[in-house]
């Protein structure tokens, strides 16, 4: 029937992005609160609790380049959710990680096979760099760098496939997180 065609290839999608998410999870795993993510909680952890790290040099003076992440961070701090948080928004993140990297393998003419080969070599190979030499989901956790790292791919993805407009509003959502992508993107 002609409907299969689409079904077939909606299926193909959906398991070779839910194959991405999986790979992406069993070789990076996640983590809250350890390795470099203590360093990008610093400044949550003091503008949700103003008198904690409030002469503190360091956090009140260096970590501004990631503002808008310090804000929802520090929102999440005080509603007590953020680890949960964190948790459903790098799930996100790997998701549309996937996605936009599925969506430039068929803007280039590759097939299924094509990304889930491309997965796999990207994951084998520590996970890849992103701009600046991170490593593209760095830490294995909810980053400034992460969310623009991803939010780049998409503004790729997007301008691939003839989506100009979206594709300049992505790369403008990844220098919000991100001082350094703001500078890329343009």
């Amino acid at each position: 029937t002609p409907d299969a065609a689409p079904t077939r290839s909606r299926f193909g999608d959906l398991f070779a992005i839910a194959f991405g998410m999986a790979m992406t999870l069993a070789v990076q795993g996640y983590q809250f609160g350890t390795s470099n993510h203590t360093v990008y909680l610093l400044d949550p952890l003091r503008r949700a609790f103003p008198g904690t790290l409030a002469r503190d040099w360091f956090t009140s003076q260096t970590l501004q380049y990631h503002a808008l992440f310090g804000l929802i961070s520090a929102w999440l701090y005080e509603v007590g959710i953020i680890e949960w948080a964190f948790l459903a928004s790098y799930l996100i993140l790997t998701l549309l990680l996937n996605v936009a990297w599925l969506m430039i393998v068929r803007a280039v003419g590759g097939s299924i096979l094509s990304f889930v080969l491309s997965v796999v070599l990207f994951n084998i190979s520590a996970g890849g760099n992103g701009l600046g030499v991170y490593q593209f989901m760095q830490a294995s956790s909810m980053l400034p760098s992460n969310v623009s790292n991803v939010a780049m791919l998409w503004g790729i993805a997007l301008w691939m496939t003839g989506r100009g407009a979206w594709a300049g509003i992505a790369l403008g959502f990844a220098g919000l997180f991100h001082l350094n992508h703001a500078i890329a993107g343009a």
